[in-house]
């Protein structure tokens, strides 16, 4: 355990240095300036933290009192309860395809082919990881512990109310984090169990995939029609009594003991289960599970997100995939083809993210009518699509050395790397016009429907100039691509606010300015579609 213990220790001492290094302090300086520092530091972030947690107040009682509960601590449960199940089966189902143990290639040469005692690396793995995914619950907590305390204070807020905040502060954090602690080493003793000996699991990750699906499925089945008051019927009162009874005393509805115990069993019965579940724990199989994992994260810690990127999709691909049927038609389609390829196997969920994010601000501009808030949304919604169009081109001038190698014009490259994501963004600003308000007419339906082709292709071809008018060769070859820059930005509102500002003025004349206002979109388009090809073909 001890070997097992130097080792670990480490690493978290190397994680609460980078968050230390985040808050300014560098806990390697011994000087004594720095100590007094270190109690500047330590008074500052104190307060920082609780006045901003307090800003978060009002917000979180708004959510309290539109959850419709009496007394407020009862919906302050309830949510907390419902984020933890959440929380808990989405680690689980985690743990039933990877193992939660990440190890790097160091541990897998240091601790993984040594004979150490399983069960201390897995109790000293989960004490060095649960802090990080701990840190939302603790501060939700706190949150809504100022919320209840701020809503039962009937006079003006005093610094006398100070101490009530911080007791309020400290009882929450103390059983939230007991709770949460106990429900992952839980977790984490399924993913040992799975990674028990030599055994390979067949049915029973699948089985508990299915039990998990049941209880996601029987959790919407609850909360869509009632929202979180179907929670509070018996068979979920009596499913969800073990976490919902310490988080009422976390939040004052029951003495707080009661909780401390309930938490400390939940702590003690989670680590004991780790305990015996990883005590056969293949450390080996849990190291080529995860040591691409520990390289990712490593990467994202420290602002590296193109390295982390292209290591996840090394990651994704390391498995093969049988070969694809080509084309036949050569030329502009294998470009075509290859845009698909690569779309569909390095689509990730912050792809999918960002269209959802997209089509949540063009469903916002077909929804608000006020001209100032529009204003802002299609400019918002301008800016998005040059980034979204362009995220191909972005990741192909980062293999600049095969990219310029191939045997087609620029324009017909440009071409190519751009219509299947326009395509997208086309298709799903006419299903959002489609399902628009009655606020939009029929003719303004069409002319939108006319106008949305070219603005986005202006739009798109806005940001791709400004992406190549950024690249160098020499940059490119050491796989460092550009982004759209605020000037790429500007440029592509200024390509969305001149066709519609020429519509507004044409507006009388219905579908005819709208005509006129997608033919001075083209010739945008064109024009930027022309200076991006010429500057790609000056690149070459």
């Amino acid at each position: 355990m001890r070997a097992v213990w130097m080792v670990r220790s480490r690493q978290i001492v190397r994680k609460l240095a980078w968050w230390l290094t985040v808050l300014g302090y560098d806990h390697r300086d011994r000087s004594l300036t720095n100590r007094i520092y270190q109690v500047y530091v330590t008074i500052f972030w104190g307060w920082w933290f609780f006045v901003v947690l307090s800003l978060f107040t009002g917000p979180a009682k708004t959510i309290l009192s539109a959850l419709g509960f009496t007394p407020f601590s009862q919906a302050a449960t309830l949510l907390t309860t419902l984020a933890l199940l959440g929380w808990g089966l989405y680690k689980l189902w985690q743990a039933t395809l990877r193992s939660p143990f990440v190890f790097s290639e160091n541990d897998a040469h240091l601790i993984c082919q040594t004979p150490v005692p399983r069960s201390s690396v897995a109790l000293a793995w989960l004490l060095g990881d649960w802090f990080e995914p701990a840190l939302p619950f603790w501060a939700g907590a706190v949150t809504l512990s100022f919320a209840l305390v701020e809503s039962g204070l009937e006079h003006k807020i005093s610094i006398v109310d100070l101490i009530a905040y911080i007791t309020a502060g400290l009882k929450a954090l103390l059983i939230i984090a007991l709770l949460q602690l106990g429900l992952m080493a839980l977790v984490w003793a399924v993913g040992a169990l799975r990674l028990w000996h030599d055994r390979q699991l067949t049915w029973q990750p699948g089985a508990v995939r299915l039990c998990i699906l049941a209880v996601g499925l029987a959790l919407a089945y609850a909360l869509i029609p009632q929202g979180l008051g179907g929670l509070s019927h018996l068979p979920w009162q009596v499913v969800l009594w073990p976490l919902a009874f310490p988080l009422s005393a976390a939040f004052g509805a029951v003495p707080l003991l009661f909780g401390l115990l309930i938490g400390l069993a939940w702590c003690g019965l989670g680590l004991v289960i780790l305990t015996r579940a990883g005590a056969h724990l293949n450390l080996s199989r849990a190291a080529q599970e995860t040591t691409q994992l520990e390289k990712i994260e490593t990467a994202q810690r420290y602002g590296q997100t193109e390295l982390a990127k292209q290591l996840a999709l090394t990651d994704r691909l390391s498995g093969g995939h049988p070969p694809n049927r080509l084309p036949l038609r050569p030329d502009g389609w294998m470009l075509g083809w290859k845009d698909v390829l690569q779309s569909s196997r390095a689509f990730s969920l912050s792809d999918a993210w960002g269209w959802l994010t997209l089509s949540a601000v063009s469903l916002g501009v077909c929804l608000v009518s006020e001209p100032g808030a529009r204003g802002l949304l299609l400019a918002i919604w301008a800016v998005m699509v040059g980034q979204r169009v362009t995220a191909r081109l972005q990741k192909d001038l980062a293999n600049w050395s095969l990219l310029h190698l191939l045997p087609f014009s620029s324009r017909r490259l440009l071409l190519a790397e751009f219509t299947l994501p326009w395509a997208l963004v086309v298709l799903l600003g006419w299903i959002l016009l489609a399902l628009a308000g009655g606020g939009w007419t029929l003719p303004i339906r069409l002319s939108a429907a006319l106008l949305l082709p070219c603005l986005s292709a202006a739009v798109s071809l806005a940001a791709a100039y400004d992406l190549l008018r950024q690249a160098k060769p020499d940059m490119l070859l050491n796989g460092n691509a550009p982004q759209v820059s605020s000037v790429g930005g500007l440029l592509g509102i200024l390509c969305l606010a001149l066709p519609l500002g020429l519509w507004f003025v044409l507006r009388q004349i219905g579908l005819a300015g709208g005509i006129m206002a997608a033919l001075l979109a083209a010739l945008l388009a064109l024009l930027f579609w022309g200076l991006a090809s010429r500057r790609l073909q000056y690149m070459e």
